[in-house]
């Protein structure tokens, strides 16, 4: 039984490759969300190990997707969990150009630039971002008090252009 179940949701969340999940794997991953267990207002680390597998079905969530349900915070926690982790890092910046939500596109070019791990591709996304007033001030809103000294890093040359 344990098999099945198993092998069902491996059915459910799309392989490396894949850009868009089944409306099944996003509703596991809606339903897995509430019931991951929290430290306060974040995932736990075990939280952020069973959300692991279903990175691809998170980048591949629409604005319509989470619409639904209203409340974004819990797929920003976890891909604020998940960036922690390298392997989350190196699958998203390979795949950025997948990340179907505005905001998590967002969220994730600026959490991955400022942990160092930002393609061209990204920082031209941040910098972009930055030229529109509505853009940037959701930036400004992530990033909080640092927003502007992560302006200025953003829009320094980078060394390897």
């Amino acid at each position: 039984m344990r098999a099945i179940l198993f092998a069902t949701a491996l059915l459910l969340v799309p392989t490396p490759g894949d850009n868009h999940a089944s409306k099944a794997g996003k509703k596991e991953l809606t339903d897995l969300l509430e019931i991951l267990p929290t430290d306060g207002e974040f995932y736990t680390e075990e939280a952020i190990s069973q959300g692991q597998p279903y990175l691809p079905v998170l980048l591949s969530l629409t604005q319509a997707d989470i619409r639904k349900d209203g409340d974004l915070f819990p797929y920003l926690a976890l891909s604020r969990g998940l960036c922690g982790r390298a392997e989350s890092r190196e699958y998203v910046v390979v795949h950025f150009a997948e990340v179907q939500h505005p905001l998590l596109k967002l969220f994730w070019a600026a959490i991955l630039f400022d942990q160092g791990a930002a393609s061209p591709e990204i920082v031209s996304y941040l910098r972009k971002a930055l030229d529109s007033k509505k853009q940037a001030n959701r930036l400004a809103e992530m990033v909080g008090p640092e927003f502007e000294q992560f302006r200025e890093r953003v829009r320094a040359p980078r060394r390897d252009q």
